[in-house]
């Protein structure tokens, strides 16, 4: 049987990473996207070699369509989609 498919679009202080190590821990193939540099960099840090990162817009119907785009590219499909809004400091 194929692991599940999730995507995590956002990272929100820390969220997004919490959410992506419980889905790899439970088996799933996992891809992050985030906006910023910053927030790839750091997730890059502190999550599996295995997870897919994808840095792009969030907010646009065609930043949207490349996330899906990757993970379908990446896995052939997805299953879960997990959308973390920004949390203000």
């Amino acid at each position: 049987m194929t692991a599940p498919v999730t995507l995590i679009l956002g990272l929100g202080r820390d969220v997004g990473i919490a959410c992506a190590k419980h889905f790899k821990a439970e088996g799933h193939d996992v891809l992050v996207a985030a906006e910023s540099d910053k927030e790839i960099d750091k997730a890059r840090s502190q999550l599996p070699k295995d997870v897919n990162l994808h840095h792009g817009d969030l907010d646009s119907n065609i930043g949207l369509r490349n996330v899906l785009t990757a993970a379908t590219e990446a896995y052939g499909r997805h299953d879960n989609l997990i959308i973390i809004p920004p949390i203000p400091a």
